[in-house]
């Protein structure tokens, strides 16, 4: 389904498009110049040390999220409501609950979807899918998001602070990025791509944990399921 893959794309394919983010009505913006920084952490600037600092504390942390697609023109065009779960290094959870039951996991070896309305589950191959510039990447390596875009400006709210990034690499799928937090908590991400679809994660109930058992980064595939491997050949006696 479109849903799948959509998350897909967000989650673990960067690979091309663009956009920029706009600035929320009423707060104050700091605008940092992406060509004064340079790809090397000891010369990062002290507002994308607060970033990366934000980011390396969430370690393991489980939320609900709400996502929301909108076309160019604004319209709606998605809504998917579900769970995520994230654990160091890399164990990562998304499951939709609405409008389909859909369910992304990955043990940091294996990537399952699992699509229960079809009775079908894709396995892919994680350190392939790694090898891009991605969301699970970022959760699981901080540092590399500086690898692939630049901090371009600050929103700063009341108890929140948005750090607006933009893609500095060709062939980025993703060019333009918002990570909010509130309290020191990821609060959002925004991503808008360059065919100017718009795509809000916002998060609710976020909760920065000492660990999730491992169990929740595995999946057993039900037996009357299809399974599609897409897996090096080498691999694919594994499940």
């Amino acid at each position: 389904m479109q849903q799948i893959g959509l998350i897909l794309f967000l989650v673990f394919a960067w690979t091309e498009l663009s956009a920029s983010v706009t600035a929320k009505g009423g707060a104050s913006q700091q605008m940092v110049n992406p060509k004064s920084t340079s790809v090397k952490a000891a010369s990062h600037s002290n507002e994308e040390k607060k970033i990366l600092g934000l980011l390396e504390a969430l370690k393991t942390f489980e939320t609900d999220f709400f996502q929301t697609t909108f076309n160019k023109d604004g319209r709606k065009i998605q809504e998917v409501k579900g769970i995520i779960k994230s654990k160091r290094p890399g164990s990562f959870y998304w499951q939709a609950y609405q409008p389909y039951p859909q369910l992304l996991v990955t043990d940091g070896k294996t990537i399952w979807q699992y699509d229960e309305d079809l009775q079908q589950v894709t396995l892919k191959d994680y350190k392939t899918q790694r090898q891009q510039a991605n969301l699970v990447k970022i959760f699981e390596d901080p540092k590399t998001l500086l690898e692939n875009y630049r901090l371009t400006g600050e929103t700063h709210g009341k108890k929140n602070v948005t750090y607006h990034l933009t893609g500095i690499k060709e062939g980025l799928a993703v060019k333009t990025l918002a990570f909010s937090f509130n309290e020191k908590k990821l609060s959002s991400i925004e991503f808008i791509d360059a065919l100017g679809q718009k795509t809000i994660m916002a998060f609710s109930k976020f909760q920065i944990k000492n660990t999730i058992a491992d169990k929740n980064f595995r999946f057993t595939i039900p037996k009357s399921a299809d399974v599609i491997d897409d897996r090096p050949v080498s691999i694919q006696n594994t499940r």
